[in-house]
């Protein structure tokens, strides 16, 4: 069988390479004035592209290492990666352009240093928000919910109840256990329709001095009350059984 000589093998993979690039390009994903959105899948292939691109133009050692590094992420939703291309030469170099080239890497340097230095701040500040939602979360614990019909004003006081900001919103009331919410008997015209097991978790800007002893009182003060839905979901707040789950 002839063999291929080697600068059309190679030809024929810059061809092959050449039509998954058009591919790749015909479909462009430009945003309108802002940044796109770009996709894990879209961002392989970009990827896998430049690879490619690298491989086919300098190759690779006996042990797969390239010769030229490369990194690609999405502005949008990565950080810089943590590498920093310092200029080195193996050659005798003047005085002037060693200078020269220390000095560029200095710049490179002191950039790369401010820009860690903020992103290890960010760093630390999303950890610090990880560890109090932790602890929020630790803290939560179940109340129950009863939702009722909503009642036909026909009183000043049921009025004042039903209407306001949130007075579209059907009526509720909390309870800290299944028996207080089977036990409460709300006015006349509010017809209970179901009871749901619900979460009380402190927000993250919630004291957390002695278990959230301040979250905990607000929630005792509102049960056995009727109140507006957002208000009792919302502002307590109240989460379902995935709260722990949801981010």
């Amino acid at each position: 069988m002839p063999t291929v000589p080697k600068d059309l093998k190679h030809e024929k993979q810059v061809d092959q390479y050449l039509a998954k690039l058009k591919a790749f390009l015909m479909t462009p994903d430009h945003g309108g004035g802002d940044w796109p959105e770009i996709s894990d899948d879209k961002l392989d292939a970009a990827q896998e592209l430049v690879c490619d691109l690298l491989l086919l133009k300098w190759g690779q050692d006996c042990d797969e290492s390239m010769p030229v590094k490369y990194a690609l992420w999405s502005r949008s939703t990565q950080r810089l990666p943590w590498d920093i291309p310092l200029q080195t030469t193996r050659n005798k170099e003047a005085f002037k352009d060693e200078n020269s080239r220390l000095l560029s890497n200095m710049r490179i340097i002191s950039g790369a240093i401010s820009t860690y230095s903020d992103e290890l701040q960010r760093t630390a500040d999303r950890l610090k928000e990880i560890a109090l939602r932790q602890v929020c979360i630790a803290a939560a614990f179940p109340v129950f919910q009863v939702r009722y019909s909503k009642p036909k004003v026909t009183d000043g006081e049921a009025k004042e109840t039903v209407q306001g900001i949130h007075k579209n919103d059907p009526p509720a009331s909390i309870h800290l256990s299944a028996e207080e919410a089977d036990a409460f008997v709300p006015p006349a015209e509010f017809n209970k329709l179901r009871t749901i097991k619900r979460w009380a978790v402190p927000s993250l800007h919630a004291d957390p001095t002695d278990d959230f002893a301040k979250f905990r009182a607000e929630v005792a003060a509102a049960s056995n009350k009727i109140l507006p839905l957002y208000q009792v979901l919302e502002r307590l707040p109240l989460r379902n059984e995935n709260f722990r789950t949801e981010g």
